[in-house]
């Protein structure tokens, strides 16, 4: 049970950075698991990475077709790197709001929620445009 855990981690004290956008494929799969290893486990792998996790995360974020715990993942652990790595706090809130725009008539209205919450924990006061819109459009869960 705890092989992927240890798997995951191995890549990310690796530095295997290529490993990177297959492991975001398997947040998807988070739905039909009993476990917290992909919710808990996978996404401290994520931000363990740290930087080098976020191109990757953005394409998963705007990819269609993905579960809903997989984008809201994908959502929390860009701002979790944000929040350890400042540097990083811009091209995240630049990125989940880009997608949030992109997105938010196709998402989940709890999708679009959690990733308001996301940029609310950064503090993305630059977001309150398009925060704005989808809470005129209705289309928040919050």
């Amino acid at each position: 049970m705890w092989a992927p855990m240890h798997a995951w981690r191995i890549l990310a004290q690796m530095r295997a950075v290529e490993a990177i956008a297959p492991l975001a494929q398997v947040l998807d799969w988070s739905e039909e698991s009993d476990s917290d290893l992909i919710n808990e486990g996978l996404t401290n792998v994520f931000e363990e990475f740290g930087e080098p996790a976020i191109e990757p995360l953005i394409l998963f974020i705007n990819e269609a077709g993905h579960k809903e715990s997989g984008y809201i993942s994908v959502s929390e652990v860009m701002s979790h790197i944000a929040e350890k790595q400042p540097e990083c706090r811009g091209r995240v809130i630049t990125n989940i709001s880009s997608a949030l725009d992109a997105h938010f008539e196709r998402n989940d209205e709890d999708v679009n929620g959690f990733w308001l919450a996301d940029l609310l924990d950064l503090n993305a006061v630059e977001s309150y445009p398009i925060i704005k819109k989808v809470f005129e459009a209705k289309k928040i869960n919050v």
